[in-house]
């Protein structure tokens, strides 16, 4: 990352801090990441390659700023984003028209449209839903810190999308995540002994927060694993964890600084945290096939440090500079991860009381529904064994993975949207656009780059009896596929919603799997053992299990 020592990148510096300076709530002067993940939120980084809705966002926060230093902060976002991402099929833009986007996505009449709930998944506990969308976080936090020094220090080089828990500890230190009180005193996410500070809040834990604009925002590094109360409670669950390992170990074990001990416990919480992806999670959405094959193909050479990658299509890049890895992400995993959003379900069992709805923009009062960015009710605490039962019963189940969304994604909150222009709250009209914008190809077309059978036209919509349907998904007189709602309709038919199938299999393994072991400073280490089990393998019941005994 270069140093900002030209005129340009003065004139930069100036306008995101007059982003950041906007954003204060009161006196309450947030990191500079927070600042950016809330611009985020509900929007994903895809929100910054958009000049409309970037300037509709930055512009009313830079009211006092100059137009070209709003069009400075817009462009280092967007080239931020777009040096984050990359193509695994470049040349093969699907430009999916208007009409298909409504076939699919209109509010109930779409495709995709499901009331009442249809097909639940047997095989993925609805916790892991949520689980999706924090590991989704992890790999996409580094690219908001890229876009910013912070503490008036260029920030290392090492942001890539990898699996380091940098959405709940921040790209470097405590200091980066360090936020200033109205007197002007720090306030840290850590406490003395390098513990995260948590609130109680009746039989579970919340966040210290703010007030702001009628809401009540966490103190958090990444704003948007405060989106939802359900996304809330697994960062906090992490938390614990870090917390815990602390409260085992005797005074000075970690070192005599707070620094120190965050540094050390937050190597064995992402150990941790990575043989929950590699061994609990993984295993549940892709094929066992496929997860084997892309595992072996993944070795470390003779010198012990560098990685082989067979015949792998995701891999870093080695900087001939730095003799690190590069590593970026795929704009069709960014794209086809967002298979988690046909399991939402409309309402969530979480502990003793009724079940609570996931969204509901028309609620009376905060206990109808699990939107975030406000104080957590105690009605809302989850009770990890009714929200994650060892014996589930359907509501503890996602829905299926399949071509079916749930109606609270097509009428999304909000809260997270820090001016009052209203956007698209329609989940998967939102997500075929980013694919538009950005031009992803094809499902058809990614499922031939990976050498693995395409779907059938009848596969994805009933042509015979709809025969407006071929005309809508042709291109250049081919039937395509929107990439996000083709990788849905695969797991569909080939699995029964169970599990991706093979294209979603192949293209969410290498990615997950090379999260975890590309990354020089988080990688993981298949000889590891967890002091949590005392063995290799750790699940999301074994992390639950730790924090409660």
């Amino acid at each position: 990352m270069a140093i900002f020592d030209s005129d340009n990148e003065v004139r930069l510096q100036a306008g995101l801090r007059a982003v950041h300076a906007k954003m204060r709530p009161g006196n309450v002067r947030l990191p500079y990441g927070a600042t950016m993940t809330a611009l985020m939120k509900h929007g994903g980084l895809y929100t910054f390659l958009n000049p409309d809705i970037t300037s509709a966002r930055i512009g009313p926060i830079m009211s006092g700023g100059s137009g070209s230093e709003v069009q400075a902060v817009m462009q280092k976002l967007q080239n931020t984003v777009e040096n984050f991402f990359y193509k695994l099929v470049p040349g093969k833009s699907y430009t999916i028209n208007s009409d298909l986007m409504s076939y699919i996505a209109f509010p109930h009449d779409g495709i995709a449209y499901e009331n009442p709930p249809g097909a639940v998944n047997r095989t993925i506990p609805a916790a892991f839903t949520f689980v999706g969308q924090f590991i989704d976080h992890d790999l996409t936090m580094n690219a908001v810190n890229l876009t910013l020094d912070q503490n008036d220090a260029v920030i290392v080089d090492n942001a890539s999308p990898i699996i380091d828990l940098d959405s709940v500890y921040g790209p470097r230190s405590v200091l980066d995540n360090a936020l200033q009180r109205p007197d002007g005193k720090p306030y840290g996410i850590f406490d003395e002994q390098g513990k995260f500070k948590l609130v109680k809040r009746g039989k579970g834990f919340d966040l210290p927060r703010f007030k702001q604009d009628g809401l009540e925002p966490a103190f958090i590094v990444d704003g948007r694993n405060d989106e939802n109360q359900l996304l809330l409670q697994l960062h906090i669950l992490i938390q614990r964890v870090h917390n815990k390992i602390i409260d085992e170990k005797s005074a000075g074990h970690w070192g005599s600084k707070p620094q120190d001990v965050i540094d050390a416990v937050r190597k064995q919480v992402v150990l941790n945290w990575q043989s929950v992806v590699l061994h609990d999670y993984m295993p549940r959405i892709i094929r066992k096939d496929i997860l084997g094959d892309i595992l072996t193909q993944i070795k470390i050479k003779g010198d012990g440090k560098h990685l082989e990658y067979g015949n792998l299509k995701h891999k870093p890049y080695r900087d001939l500079v730095t003799g690190r890895n590069v590593v970026r992400l795929p704009h069709e995993f960014a794209i086809g991860f967002r298979f988690g959003h046909s399991q939402l379900r409309p309402e969530y069992k979480l502990n003793e009381g009724p079940p609570v709805l996931l969204f509901n923009n028309r609620r009376v009062n905060d206990a109808d529904d699990l939107r975030g960015s406000r104080k957590l009710s105690e009605s809302h605490v989850i009770d990890w064994d009714v929200f994650y039962p060892q014996q589930p019963q359907d509501i503890h189940d996602s829905l299926a993975i399949d071509g079916k969304v749930t109606p609270p994604a097509f009428d999304l909150p909000e809260t997270a949207i820090p001016d009052d222009i209203k956007f698209i709250g329609n989940l998967p009209q939102r997500n075929l656009i980013r694919s538009r914008m950005i031009g992803v190809a094809a499902g058809e077309d990614l499922a031939k780059f990976y050498g693995v059978a395409a779907l059938a036209e009848s596969d994805i919509v009933d042509s015979k009896n709809h025969p407006e349907a071929r005309a809508l998904f042709s291109q250049d007189g081919e039937f395509r596929t929107p990439l996000w709602y083709y990788v849905l309709k695969e797991a569909e038919v080939q699995a029964g919603g169970q599990m991706l199938g093979e294209l979603g299999s192949r293209l969410v393994g290498e990615v997950l799997a090379g999260a975890l072991y590309y990354g020089d400073d988080f990688r993981f280490d298949d000889h590891w053992k967890s002091g949590i089990t005392g063995k290799h393998e750790v699940t999301l019941r074994d992390l639950i299990e730790f924090v409660k005994a």
